[in-house]
């Protein structure tokens, strides 16, 4: 699937009220994922590895610098020690934040509570 087709197959998925504008934005941004690919995919520390995890020490790039992150899993069978499909292991992961980031945040650019 080309990334024009996964766009379109990713709109239904997408909030209704999402206006013409920012659905473009998103679509843009998913296009563009393999570009960050080292940002997002790192190499696995651990064959124990399970989805949903919470680990420490993610190394990601700020610039030219590395920092270390908290993060969440996403990953499934890609790092499954039994899937001999991929030799490679990689790890998808999602930053964690506290949520009284995600607050001050919300609260920074006055949406309403």
């Amino acid at each position: 699937m080309d990334p024009d087709e996964l766009a379109e197959v990713i709109r239904c998925h997408l909030p209704a009220y999402l206006s013409e504008a920012d659905y473009n934005k998103v679509t843009e941004q998913l296009k563009r994922f393999s570009e960050f690919r080292d940002y997002y995919i790192l190499p696995a520390p651990t064959k124990k590895a399970l989805q949903g995890d919470g680990w420490t020490g993610f190394a990601i790039k700020n610039d030219n610098e590395m920092l270390k992150v908290r993060g969440m899993i996403l990953s499934n069978s890609d790092i499954d020690p039994d899937n001999p499909s991929r030799p490679d292991c990689n790890v998808v992961f999602s930053p964690i934040i506290p949520l009284s980031a995600v607050r001050k945040r919300f609260s920074d650019a006055k949406f309403n509570e």
